[in-house]
Parts: structure tokens; sequence; C-alpha cells
């Protein structure tokens, strides 16, 4: 074979690879002493033993290789941390009462409003050079702390310019209807009515987001009122995404069900004769246990749901007050260990399920005809992953074909859109 005939990559020496398989089984497909070849951004073999030549060769040294991880469900940009509210919280005090108080949402809205864009971009990039280190190429990020049109865009503006900056690929959802603002006292109604649906359009049409989300939950937005944004959604060209019953039951499953969402996140208090409604309509249910952990709720029911047939994906929600966890795999832990999940579960759960919930259908799998997005893991086995929680266990990060991190390493990124290379 000619050099010119060569496929670009080659990662050889693996000593073990654990994938997802396409077919939307939760069974992994896990081989020895492995190969996988990929040409251009493409895997395009996958096999065992001597590896064919190709132009540059990744020697895994018999570790571990998994598909990178996506998060689906974050809240990345915001203006500073509520540590304080932690405290309160561990004083007895309770995460609505909180939110009516002013804190919460609100006061991270108050400090969103606050910062410049250069500022939360600055931030922001910071926060996905700890995501890539922890396995994530694809995250989901919403916008929500502006709550008006003026910030909501800067927060819109501001992932669309880190993601033509970051190699983590970031796909942006509005959530204009995560609270009602003070300024507009109680008046839910008018402040959909008046700023989440006319600037809902206005994002839409500019391509600033592939999603529109809203938080249904009582004492935020109705089921009636939910289904209002999520009805314009669609209208606007956008698929709608739910963060449902987390407190207390809302309507909001049974809601996405109705809606055919593309997913229903949180879903701690969802009854289970909504949640087969997910599965009829095909709508993923996209679990946060770190949002559990740290609010000291009980877990969802991943186990339930699928023994029922849903699909599940795991996330970490991501955020300064109810979640400040960054690290999917202790995500993937507390899956295992809080909600009866097996680690094979987990893994399906943050890379081909978690990817195809954002509609990212080209990876998660380790196959031929996906994305060459991979991790070399500093373990022999994918179980450490949930194994050893908070271990800096990704070694490597191959995307695209390309290795662009390196655990200890200074990292130059390759830029996704420009392909520009720049130190960080």
């Amino acid at each position: 074979m000619s050099g010119e005939e060569m496929p670009d990559l080659v990662v050889h020496n693996i000593g073990q690879l654990a994938t997802a398989s396409p077919d939307g089984e939760w069974n992994l497909q896990l081989s020895k002493d492995g190969y996988v070849i990929i040409d251009g951004e493409m895997i395009v073999e996958v096999g065992e033993g001597e590896p064919p030549a190709a132009r540059d060769a990744l020697d895994a040294g018999g570790r571990a290789v998994v598909p990178a991880f996506s998060d689906p469900h974050t809240h990345a940009v915001f203006g500073a941390w509520r540590a304080q509210e932690f405290d309160l919280r561990l004083r007895g005090a309770d995460y609505k009462n909180i939110l009516a108080g002013g804190g919460g949402i609100l006061e991270t809205v108050a400090a969103t409003r606050a910062k410049s864009a250069d500022e939360l971009a600055s931030s922001l990039h910071e926060h996905l050079d700890v995501m890539l280190s922890c396995g994530v190429l694809t995250c989901e990020v919403k916008s929500g702390y502006g709550l008006d049109r003026e910030h909501e865009l800067k927060m819109l503006e501001v992932v669309s310019r880190v993601d033509s900056e970051h190699p983590v690929e970031l796909i942006p959802t509005f959530m204009g209807a995560h609270a009602v603002p003070p300024e507009w006292g109680d008046d839910a109604d008018g402040f959909i009515r008046e700023m989440v649906l006319p600037l809902m359009d206005e994002v839409a049409g500019r391509g600033l987001v592939e999603y529109a989300d809203v938080f249904c939950e009582p004492g935020v937005f109705t089921a009636d009122q939910s289904r209002t944004v999520l009805r314009a959604a669609r209208e606007a060209g956008l698929q709608g995404r739910i963060h449902a019953d987390e407190m207390e039951p809302s309507g909001g499953t049974q809601l996405a069900a109705d809606m055919n969402c593309a997913s229903a996140d949180h879903l701690l208090a969802a009854p289970e004769e909504e949640l087969r409604g997910l599965r009829d309509a095909g709508v993923t249910a996209v679990l946060l246990p770190g949002t559990a952990f740290m609010l000291q709720k009980p877990y969802a029911q991943a186990r339930w749901m699928i023994d029922a047939g849903l699909t599940v994906a795991l996330g970490t929600d991501f955020n300064p007050g109810s979640c400040p966890i960054i690290d999917i795999k202790l995500i993937m832990a507390l899956g295992a260990t809080q909600m009866s999940m097996t680690p094979a579960e987990t893994l399906v759960a943050v890379t081909r399920n978690a990817a195809r919930s954002l509609g990212r259908t080209d990876r998660g799998v380790i196959a031929p005809g996906f994305r060459g997005d991979l991790l070399v893991l500093e373990a022999p086995d994918y179980l450490h992953l949930v194994y050893r929680p908070g271990a800096p266990l990704v070694r490597q990060v191959i995307q695209g074909g390309r290795p662009i991190y390196e655990r200890g390493v200074d990292v130059t990124y390759a830029y996704r859109t420009t392909g520009e290379e720049g130190e960080r």
C-alpha cells in the first residue's frame, strides 16, 4: 500500500476496547489486543491483533480505550459560584425556599448580568478545559442566567464564540424559561409572552440555538406554561428539552412525551405511568444523579427505567448552585452506586445515548462509520471509570482522528472550526 493510500491514524496495542453497540442495546462490545483505524475524521476499521499501517500511530500501551463522552445537560456559562448557598443547604435550608428568597438561580442571574462577555467566555473556556481532561468532547450548554433579551443574547453569543475556539463541541440550548426574574414579579405568563417567546424566535432565526428548554416545576413554570414554551419552540424550528419532575410531580414528564421532546431531564419525582409515556414517545430520559447527591434528594429510578425499556442518558447538570460537579466520571459512579446501573450501562449512557439525545448520531460508538472520538484510559479496564471515582483516568483524548489532549502534557488544541492551533 502506498503512503497516499494509507489511513491517517492507527490506535494500536489496546488492552481492552469497550464500546456501546450501534444497535441501541445496553450490552458493551469488548475486545482485547485491539486496534482502531481512522481516516479523516471517521473510523474505518476496528480489529484485533496486528494492525495495518497508517501515516501516524498511537500506542495505547495495553490500556483500555472507550468512546469519548458527551454531556447532555449543563449550565456551564455563569457569573459566579454559590458556595454560601451550599452551606445553607447543609444547615437545612430548602432549595425552593432559597429560590423564593431571591437566591438560587436568581442570585446567579444577577452575577451573570454583571459579567462582560469576555469574562463569561474566559470562565467557560476554563470549565471546558476541565471537561476535556475528564473525556468530554460534546457538551450541551444552556442559557437561562440572563432572563432578559440583552443578557440571554450575551450568553448565547458567548457559547457560539467559545464553540469556535475550543475543541469541545458545544450544543446550545435556549432556556429563557429558567425562572421568572424579579422585575416581572409573579407575572410568569407575561414574562413568557413578552420576553421568552419573542426572544426564542430571534435566537432560532439567528441560528444561535438547536434546542429550547423550560423548567417545569411547581413554583417555577406550570405544565400549561411549559407547553406554551415548547409549542413555540417547535414553531421556531427547535427541538424541546424539559426540566421535568425534579422536586415533585409537575406533569412535566407527560408533557415531554406529548410534545415529543428530545429529552426529559432530572425525573427524580416522575410517576412511573408517565415514564412509560417517554418510552412510547422515544424521549430520552436524561438523569442527573449529581443533583440528587448535592441536594440530598432521592435518586431517579434508573434501574426501573432501563428495565422498562426507556433510553437513559447521564449528564452532570454542571451549574454553580444545585450541582457544581463537572466530572462526568463521578456521575457514572453515582449511576452505578446510587441508581443500580451496571458499569456497562453507565458507559453506554454517557457515550452513545448522551450523544443521540443531542442529535449527534455520528459519535459515541467505536465502529466503522462513526467519528474517531476516543479516550485512552490510564487503566487496563473500563470498569475503573466507576471503580475509582475522582481518579484522573483519562490519559489521552483523540478527536476526529487527531490526538488533542494528553494528561500532564501542555495541550495544543486543534480548533475544530478554523483549523488553527493555539496554546491554552
